[in-house]
This record gives C-alpha cells, structure tokens and sequence, in this order.
C-alpha cells in the first residue's frame, strides 16, 4: 500500500559538497566507495545476481493471499522465521512479536450485473470492511451516479434514497482519489442510499477493480462498499447523463470476525561496536486477499531480507545492528507498525535510522528522506553519490512521510528514508489480480538490494550516530 501526502517535495540531485556539511564526514562516507563498488558487484554480477528475485519468487507463489486474519498470512510469516532461524541463517536473532486486536474481514462470494437498460456482468471486489449485501444475497435497486461529493451533495434525499450510488469520480492522485474509498459509502448513506459501487482508485484499467480498506463514519448508517471497474464506472455514466434509469444487481458475502492476533517478524544481524543501536529496514508482508502482493509489499520486504544476506556473504559487519522487521496488518491500516512504535516509544534513542520500501521495487532512482538539513542531508547525498554504477544517485527531502510504516518513528525525530523507483506504473497493479510476479524484473531487483544494501550498511557503520532532527510537532 502506498499513501502519497500532498505536499512539496524538493527535489535534488547529488552534488560533490553541501555548503555546510562537514568535510571529515563527506570524506568518511567517501572511504566506503571501494565497499560499495564491492556490495554493486557482488549483487550484478556475482552470486548474489538474481537472487532477490528468486527468493520472491518462491515466497510468493507459496503464500500467495496475505490477508490479515487468514491462515496463510501466519504460515508465511512462520516460513521466513524458520528460515532466518536455522543454521545457516546469516541473523543473529529472529523472532516474532504478538499483534493483538487486528480486524478479520473475509470477502466471501460476490457478483454484479447491470440489469437495465441492457444486462451486462461487471467485476467488482468488495473493500476490505465492508459489509455484506442483506443475507448475502443480491441486492436489486435503481442507481444514480456522481462524479463527486459536491455532485451527491447537490442531490436531495428523495433522488437517492433507496438506490445505489455509483461514484464516477476519475483520478487525480492516489491521495485524493482514495477518500471516495474510504468514505463514499458513508457519504452516500447519508442521504439514504442502499450501497455504493464506487470507480477503482488508479490512473489505468483493463476492466480490473481495486480493493483497498474502507471505513465508517461513527453513527452512520453502514452500506456495502464495493469497487468497480474504471470501465464500468465511466460507462454507467455515460447511460446516466442519456436519462436512462439504471438497475444494477450487487450481490457480496464479506464478513467481519473477531478480531485476531498476527505477527510482525524481527531480524538482527548484529553490530560489532553498538548492538544496541538500531537500523532498522523494513516492508509489510501481509497483501489483500488478491494477487499475489508481489510488489505490494512482497519485493519491498524482500530486498532489506536479502540485502542483509549480501552485505554478510561479503563478511562486512557493521558497527550497529541493522535489524529487518516485516510489518503485518498494514493494509488494515498500519496496524503492526503501530504496535511495534508504542512498545518502543520509551526507548527511541536506540533507533538511529529507519528505512521502509513500499511503493514498488521498479527501477530504483534514490532515496526520499527525511530528517536533519545539514549532516542528515549530506550523509544520503554523499551516499547515493557512490551508487552510479546503479544510475541510483537521485535524492529528494520531504519534510513529511517517506514511507507509510515508518511514520510514527519518522514524526517522533527518527530519521528515515523510502526507495525512490520509477514508480509509474505502480497503481496500474495496485490491490488487484494483477499484482503477480510478472510486475517484477530480477535485474531492477538486484539495482534495489544493491541500493539498500549499501545505504543501510554505512549509515549503520559510521563513527557517530546519524544526525537527528527535533521531532515534528503534529496536531
């Protein structure tokens, strides 16, 4: 899951020097050049090559549906604990920490049919708390449809009580377009609708629908929250605006169970000088109960897994640990992120760093970073400067989030950074059918461990702390 914040980002590319950074420090992380010549080589063209995508590969095709909840999600995460508990694991110490109260949502049967004016199938997928259509059975009304909530507001009560409401509302961004997710069946209750079929959050379709969570508002009525297709949605208003009436047929059987307990998943590959300091590198390994999440997040915990595996074949130990985490439940919200911030809260001083990748492991570009201006800054810079090799030397500096699980840790001082990628392409695939293995190329996968390898390497073997920031004030 990717959520991308509206705001400025100033973009830059590495320079030689930063006005005010400190040339013993440029010139220590330059020493590490020959390190990362070794970390690039080892992973494009020696054993490692291919590696990534192999592992991802095999994790995927056997844990394929993800969901918070489901059996698979904790046999997959009990896979990777065994593995990076055997013998030959290159991890110090790996566990798993108990998430308790996350929502079990299970999507159940489900079908749509446009019954007037002509009869037409539609692909639908239910959004990930929704409830059901009554008695699961199929729910038969006249619908209108909007292109936004100033349209549905425009309307009165008695033009949309008793139908179902189809949102049309097109994309702008994923960080606009998704409140139609989020709240349209909400919005729509309130003037008396019976469902809301809503147009799927992506710049592209080929008649797939996206899910995605959804939430109530307190105190309102709850409707079934369903997704549709950009295809039909654009159709169906089309056939509104002629005058013609519109019936639809939306049957869904999802359910919400009692809340369940799952798992995030921790890995230290121990520092030489300061094991107690912490990098931590991360991705959530749960996914939706479609495709097979390869690129949402499978790649992106992936590469800090088998970044960790070269940087050890390559008998380098850093100063502090570099610790792996794989977030559960963060397409219900964050929810394992945020467990693991508030069991830690009390002792941030131990996170020096935080990385996260999850917004697709496409060809990577840099880092987007937040943290310091001055030192904080020039590290990265002076860092991506040593990745050429890769054309990953592109950096950006937000004053917001990188990436959506690190956020309590970034919001409360802890510097961090997400993997910049040609990310263009991600919401063509994002929560559908579509996010298999095939959305990802082995060799884009290398240039990414490459990449986090060597980031999460030095600014784990520095001399000193990475630099951080006051935390952000937040309202």
């Amino acid at each position: 899951m990717k959520i991308q914040i509206s705001l400025l980002f100033a973009i830059l590319f590495v320079h030689t020097k930063s006005q005010e950074c400190d040339p013993a420090l440029i010139q220590e992380i330059r020493n590490y050049r020959p390190v990362a010549e070794l970390i690039i080589e080892e992973i494009l063209h020696g054993a490692s090559k291919g590696l990534c995508y192999e592992k991802l590969a095999e994790f995927v095709d056997s844990y394929q549906l993800r969901i918070t909840g489901s059996q698979v999600l904790e046999d997959s995460i009990d896979y990777l604990l065994e593995q990076y508990q055997g013998e030959r694991s290159v991890m110090d110490n790996t566990w798993k920490e108990s998430v308790p109260n996350l929502p079990h949502w299970t999507r159940g049967e489900e079908e749509a049919f446009l019954i007037e004016p002509v009869h037409k199938s539609m692909s639908i997928l239910a959004f990930g708390g929704s409830i059901a259509t009554p008695l699961g059975e199929p729910l038969v009304a006249e619908a209108v449809v909007v292109t936004s909530f100033d349209e549905l507001r425009s309307l009165d009560a008695s033009q949309v009580s008793g139908k179902i409401v189809v949102y049309n509302q097109g994309y702008v961004s994923y960080s606009q377009s998704v409140n139609y997710r989020y709240k349209g069946a909400s919005e729509a209750a309130k003037l008396g609708a019976i469902a809301a079929l809503i147009e799927s959050i992506g710049p592209f379709s080929i008649n797939s629908p996206h899910t995605g969570v959804m939430t109530y508002a307190e105190g309102d009525t709850k409707i079934p929250a369903i997704a549709i297709t950009q295809e039909d949605a654009e159709m169906l208003r089309r056939i509104y605006l002629t005058g013609e009436r519109i019936v639809i047929s939306v049957k869904s059987n999802s359910q919400t169970h009692q809340p369940i307990t799952s798992h995030n998943l921790i890995a230290d590959y121990n520092g030489t000088r300061y094991p107690d300091k912490v990098v931590v590198v991360s991705g959530h390994i749960d996914n939706w109960d479609v495709g097979q999440g390869a690129m949402d997040d499978a790649g992106g915990m992936m590469i800090g897994l088998i970044a960790v595996e070269v940087i050890n074949s390559l008998g380098l130990r850093p100063k502090r640990t570099i610790r792996n985490i794989l977030w559960t439940a963060e397409e219900q919200g964050l929810l394992g992120a945020e467990h693991y911030f508030n069991t830690q809260k009390n002792e941030l001083d131990k996170f020096v760093f935080v990385m996260e990748s999850d917004s697709g492991t496409f060809d990577p570009q840099g880092l987007t970073y937040t943290g310091d201006r001055r030192n904080g800054e020039c590290i990265i810079k002076e860092i991506l400067s040593l990745l050429g090799a890769i054309n990953a030397t592109r950096y950006q500096w937000t004053s917001g989030s990188v990436s959506t699980d690190i956020t309590h840790f970034t919001d409360a001082g802890v510097p961090g950074a997400g993997l910049w990628d040609t990310d263009g392409q991600y919401f063509y695939f994002h929560h559908t059918e579509g996010d298999m293995m095939t959305v990802e190329d082995p060799n884009a996968l290398d240039r990414a461990v490459a990449l986090w390898a060597v980031a999460s390497y030095i600014i784990a073997d520095l001399t000193d702390d990475f630099p951080k920031p006051s935390p952000r004030t937040t309202n």
